[in-house]
């Protein structure tokens, strides 16, 4: 399992700077990710029950991207942007896993600084741009990671938990 967490971390890295330097041309490279993480990862079908989380993130970016808070020059959020999702969503999983092990109002503040860091490193890469004063957008990211990344941590933890059961028989 600790060798797979830093898999996990590594393949979570190489998404990222992919999508960010790359943005369309990097969706062969993060689409051969995910399917190596599949191929390698230690709990598939809990990664694969993880996948409805990746859906709420990817409709958070929707939204940003239709009030044009986040500009990705199409009005749809470009398929990177949904692999990015769907890889951090496992990572909660893995590599980011210890964060269930600290209090929501740490991974809170975690969120919010981490969350907001992580677009505005994304809008210097060029990989989105953003019609607002880089203070405001970072205000806007910061209160939604703020909610989300707990939020997403709680809904990790309890569609996990509902599956070890199912597994076991009692649900």
């Amino acid at each position: 399992m600790r060798l797979f967490w830093i898999i996990n971390a590594a393949l979570f890295q190489l998404c990222w700077w992919s999508a960010a330097l790359f943005s369309q041309r990097a969706v062969l490279i993060m689409s051969a990710t995910l399917i190596l993480h599949l191929a390698l990862s230690p709990t598939k079908l809990d990664d694969l029950k993880l996948l409805p989380l990746a859906l709420i993130g990817i409709v958070v970016d929707q939204l940003l991207i239709s009030f044009g808070v986040i500009d990705v020059k199409q009005s749809m959020i470009p398929i990177w942007l949904v692999l990015l999702w769907i890889i951090l969503t496992w990572s909660l999983n893995h590599s980011l896993s210890w964060l269930s092990n600290i209090k929501l109002w740490q991974v809170a503040i975690l969120g919010g600084v981490l969350g907001a860091t992580s677009y505005l490193a994304a809008i210097e890469l060029g990989a989105i741009s953003t019609p607002l004063t880089l203070t405001v957008f970072t205000m806007i990211e910061a209160i939604i990671w703020c909610g989300l990344l707990p939020a997403l941590c709680v809904l990790r933890q309890r569609l996990i938990d509902t599956h070890r059961k199912e597994k076991q028989g009692y649900a």
